[in-house]
């Protein structure tokens, strides 16, 4: 599972003014769910944003509009689930006046770990750095530097299994298909139209009207269904122009018979 945390969702609240990142961050998948909790002051700003958005049209997800930064000395992002940072957005801010070395710590076993380091990272654009693939507990993010678009790969608990996906797939798309096709039928039903090869027919819904105390009064009875008037009159009515049919036809070759002799 594969989560971009790039702040863009708090850019109406933070248009107006900086806020702190929640408590905890939790964005549910097909396969599970990747929770994030933040330890510490994490800042989310937009603050002349604009000025290090990067017109080049590119494919990647460059950081633009809310962004974050570390107010309280450290910051520390715990998962859920053992995950790995593929990559992230940097760049120095006025907490970083001595020009101090860029350090992503990775925290596994009580352990720290340097996830990676850069040196003399720019504060007026935004610079891409890369993960080492490594699976943590939780990351440090120092004071000193902006963060945006940071991409998180979790692990999935146990197994996957890929038949049982694969079933659970095709079983969902057979399903739709089969409740729009109902719904479509349904709908055709409504409009007073049945669906006959590739052309849409006309049809006239009969409505029966059962009265349940006659059937409670008759249910040891022999029942007797009586096939409405209506219905009757449509059969007749099919029969004879059926009937009619015939004889035209029956009559025309009568008729060329007569001339060719």
């Amino acid at each position: 599972m594969s989560l971009l945390l790039s702040f863009e969702s708090y850019d109406e609240k933070t248009r107006d003014r900086d806020i702190y990142a929640p408590e905890t961050i939790d964005t549910p998948f097909e396969l599970g769910r990747i929770t994030l909790t933040i330890y510490g002051k994490l800042r989310l700003s937009q603050k002349d944003s604009k000025i290090f958005e990067q017109p080049i049209v590119t494919k990647e997800d460059l950081p633009k509009n809310t962004y974050a930064f570390a107010e309280s000395k450290k910051v520390i992002i715990k998962f859920n689930l053992k995950s790995s940072v593929t990559s992230l957005y940097i760049k120095k801010n006025k907490y970083n006046q001595s020009n101090k070395t860029f350090f992503l710590y990775g925290y596994k076993n009580d352990n720290r770990h340097i996830i990676t380091k850069v040196q003399n990272v720019p504060s007026n654009r935004w610079i891409k750095i890369n993960g080492d693939g490594k699976k943590y507990e939780s990351i440090g993010l120092e004071r000193g530097f902006d963060f945006d678009n940071i991409v998180i790969n979790s692990a999935v608990d146990g197994q996957v299994d890929l038949n049982q996906m694969t079933r659970k797939y095709f079983s969902n798309i057979l399903n739709d298909k089969i409740s729009t096709a109902i719904n479509q039928a349904l709908n055709n039903i409504k409009d007073g139209k049945s669906i006959k090869g590739n052309s849409i027919d006309p049809v006239k819904v009969i409505k029966i009207n059962i009265d349940p105390g006659e059937i409670a009064k008759n249910k040891n009875e022999e029942e007797e269904f009586d096939i409405p008037e209506e219905l009757l009159n449509q059969i007749d009515k099919k029969e004879k122009n059926e009937n009619d049919n015939k004889d035209t036809k029956k009559n025309n070759i009568n008729k060329k018979l007569n001339e060719d002799l």
